[in-house]
């Protein structure tokens, strides 16, 4: 049957105004008690509301049931945007009749300073307390199994949080920009951790992933420049882009040996994809392996204390806003095995001195690779017989000073002298020194087989 505009225009009203109950509650609202509700006059039930010309102040007591005509109604939700933007709200009673916190439902209530959760609630939707600065704590109870995208964004009073082991997903944003989050304790129940969860959470000094935990989503625990250790358990299968960005004080990175998906090889402290060979994460104190093949996006994006940094040869890639905003940074050992240097890789990076390109054939760079600004206090070390190119090649001709590499130069560490020797050798393996080995290795390490890394556990 082909919509009417109305039902078209209702459509939309729903959607943006994120009233769920629509369905089973009545359009019209009613006041009882100072309290607008939409009444389901089917089940008798009674969701809060709000009125747009009305913003409820002081102290808020939600009754378990209200009666209007002479009927009698559970209260059993609180509304999406219920009390938005009602910033002389001080407190509110929820009954025990409650099941669910919808969305946007306390928005913007700066003068809430406290809120008790009954254990009747099962969700708290997305936005639900965000902008909520006067909470300083808040307990959700062991009912609840999803907390909401954006639930407590920019609490910024809030400094502690109870977890239940009901909770299995954590959304997206959900804590972010809770700056003055000292604590937090992610119990063993939670699966997910949403993207930017935890993003600016600055307070918090330690976090501890559960077993449970599968996926971490992008930039979940981004910049807490507090944290100094981050262990990923064995069940993790899943890392989002810059999942710690900006972490500046992070000095140990460890994954569990029983993970499948990563590791740290060779102590490290970095987050390695290990079928990949890729590096996604690391911080200040991370040595990049030589098996590694590419350094991923944003991999030590805001890694502020990051002084020098060298990529064995053998890397091929340097992601997007890879070395990002590491402005500690002063040294950079780029080897011959490089061939692209993506947009936005060392931006940011204003306290560089010296950048060592060993490519004899010019990388693959545009010139945003220093967020397309010049370089007048650095110096770049290239190949003297590729000098001149360098010299008119944008981003390179934009260093203050441009001269050749001397065998007094920092060296790339790797396995650019490693020859594969005859080529009608099949299967033959070759360590970092370029010995051939008679069979294939069974220490671990790093060799060279058929021309190509390969690393041995």
């Amino acid at each position: 049957m082909k919509q009417t505009s109305f039902t078209l225009l209702l459509a939309v009203l729903l959607g943006m105004v994120g009233l769920q109950a629509f369905a089973a509650f009545g359009t019209t609202k009613y006041k009882v008690g100072g309290v607008y509700y939409y009444l389901d006059y089917d089940n008798l039930q009674a969701e809060v509301t709000n009125k747009s010309d009305v913003k409820y102040t002081g102290d808020i007591v939600i009754p378990s049931n209200i009666t209007s005509y002479e009927k009698t109604y559970t209260v059993t939700s609180i509304g999406g945007y219920a009390f938005f933007g009602c910033t002389g709200l001080t407190s509110i009673t929820i009954p025990n009749t409650v099941t669910s916190i919808g969305g946007n439902a306390f928005y913007d209530c700066t003068g809430l300073t406290s809120i008790t959760i009954p254990n009747s609630v099962t969700s708290i939707g997305g936005n639900a307390f965000e902008y909520c600065t006067g909470l300083t704590s808040i307990t959700i109870p062991n009912s609840v199994t999803i907390i909401g995208g954006y639930a407590f964004y920019g609490c910024t009073g809030l400094t502690s949080v109870t977890i239940p082991n009901s909770v299995t997903s954590i959304g997206r944003n959900a804590f972010d920009n809770c700056k003055g989050l000292t604590s937090i304790t992610i119990p063993n129940s939670v699966t997910s951790i949403g993207n930017g969860a935890f993003w600016g959470c600055s307070g918090l000094t330690s976090v501890t992933i559960p077993e449970s935990v599968d996926s971490i989503g992008r930039v979940a625990f981004g910049d807490i420049v507090g944290l100094t250790s981050i262990t990923i358990p064995e069940s993790v299968d899943s890392i989002g882009v810059y999942a710690f960005s900006g972490c500046s004080g992070l000095t140990s990175i460890v994954v569990e040996s029983g993970n499948t998906k990563y590791d740290s090889r060779n102590n490290c402290n970095a987050i390695i994809h290990t079928t990949s060979n890729t590096l996604v994460a690391g911080c200040m104190n991370t040595i990049i392996p030589e098996s590694v093949d590419s350094i991923y996006i944003g991999a030590f994006w805001g890694c502020r204390s990051l002084t020098s940094v060298t990529i064995p040869d053998g890397v091929t890639s340097i992601g997007y806003q890879a070395f990002v905003y590491c402005s500690g940074l002063t040294s950079v050992i780029i080897p011959n095995s490089v061939t692209s240097i993506d947009d936005r890789a060392f931006g940011g990076c204003e306290k560089l001195e010296d950048f060592y390109l060993y490519a004899e054939q010019l990388p693959s760079a545009s010139e945003g690779v220093f967020d397309g600004e010049k370089m007048p206090n650095a110096t770049l070390h290239v190949p003297a017989n590729v000098l001149s190119v360098y010299q008119t090649t944008a981003p390179w001709k934009d260093f203050g000073t441009i001269v050749a590499l001397t065998d007094d130069d920092p060296k790339p560490t790797g396995i650019a002298d490693v020859k594969r020797g005859k080529s009608d050798v099949r299967g033959a393996y070759y360590d970092l020194n370029g010995r051939r080995l008679n069979v294939e290795p069974t220490q671990g390490g790093v060799y060279v087989h058929q021309g190509r890394k390969v690393v041995v556990r």
